[in-house]
């Protein structure tokens, strides 16, 4: 059978299972969590540490007010009209990604350099020796 359907009624049907063995296996649960909840677990202060234990006493983490800057108006030049700020932090995020990968790929680049180099005058000397 559907549950929730023709005016979202429960049908008899529903009530039929063994319910209240299922609620009473929860209530034990429930009691036998609240006494395992009491019992000290490692790491947990000793009775002598809780009794010199204080009450710590003042602002703890005070709030801290910054002075607002307040803008002030001004005619828009032409640069500021031409910046794109989403852009340009979009890009900024993405050149602050890729710092590492972009040096690796110039080092890279580098050597392979060094190694044609070498290959390009190791066959100019074959030439020249024929």
């Amino acid at each position: 059978f559907n549950h929730g359907k023709r005016n979202n009624m429960i049908p008899n049907e529903y009530f039929h299972k063994d319910w209240q063995r299922f609620l009473k296996l929860g209530l034990t649960n429930q009691v036998e969590n609240i006494v395992m909840n009491k019992v000290p677990k490692k790491g947990d202060a000793t009775e002598e540490e809780m009794k010199l234990a204080m009450q710590v006493k003042g602002e703890i983490m005070p709030i801290r007010h910054q002075a607002q800057v307040e803008a002030k108006a001004h005619v828009i030049s032409e640069d500021e009209k031409k910046f794109f700020v989403y852009t340009s932090l979009c890009n900024a995020q993405v050149d602050a990604k890729l710092v590492g990968i972009r040096a690796k790929r110039v080092k890279d680049v580098a050597e392979n350099r060094m190694k044609l180099l070498k290959k390009n005058q190791m066959r100019l000397l074959k030439k020249i020796k024929k």
